[in-house]
């Protein structure tokens, strides 16, 4: 059943790898019995079929903006994109920057904004949201933290539709918590990608709008 705590149940999991039975592989080099994480494996940590989609729809040059790096950071900028990135974590944007310029990435911005999520109107004026005012790009993937019951994801979802340019993409990672976008939103098009995805047990679900 789908809450707002778990989304993979035994019958939805096995439901998917029946119909997916090629999936089979990728669990288990990539997902369940990796000791790699998304991170190390240097893509998304969001559902394979949503990283997949991806692959076909990013040509280098795009702008992309990140609430939240990662493997995504990596991925992104190896494919030749312009990633700008913005962290509230100083030691996790510190983990970033060592591995982008150890790989000698140079398309890549990292900004450290403070989180601030108490209450919700002192975070929507947060530098966490207002850190690139004016900035438009092609891609946008929403995939920071959320603190303790505070949902930061779909104020973020705001701020995307505002600065996403025509044709381009917001991805919302965990999306099986926010259902709530499906319906309030200004996307020509909404595709959901639930699957299993790297470094990770079970199942997650991936949302991409088109605009």
């Amino acid at each position: 059943m789908e809450n707002n705590l778990i989304y993979t149940t035994p019958q939805n999991f096995m439901s998917y790898m029946i119909a997916n039975p090629g999936k089979w592989k990728d669990y288990v080099t990539k997902c369940a019995f990796t000791s790699k994480t998304s991170f190390q494996q240097e893509v998304p940590w969001i559902s394979l079929p949503a990283i997949e989609a991806i692959d076909k729809s990013v040509k280098p040059g795009m702008k992309v903006l990140e609430f939240g790096g990662g493997g995504s950071t990596i991925y992104f900028a190896k494919k030749g994109l312009d990633v700008t990135t913005i962290e509230s974590d100083l030691d996790w944007k510190t983990n970033i920057e060592n591995q982008i310029n150890s790989k000698g990435l140079k398309n890549v911005k990292i900004l450290y904004r403070h989180f601030n999520v108490q209450p919700e109107n002192t975070f929507r004026k947060s530098e966490y949201i207002v850190a690139l005012p004016g900035s438009t790009f092609d891609v946008i993937l929403i995939d920071g933290p959320e603190i303790a019951d505070y949902k930061a994801r779909p104020v973020c979802f705001e701020w995307a539709e505002q600065n996403i340019k025509p044709g381009g993409m917001i991805i919302v990672d965990d999306a099986w918590r926010y259902t709530q976008l499906l319906t309030r939103n200004h996307a020509k098009s909404v595709k959901e990608f639930s699957g299993i995805g790297p470094g990770r047990k079970g199942m997650t679900k991936t949302d991409i709008y088109f605009y």
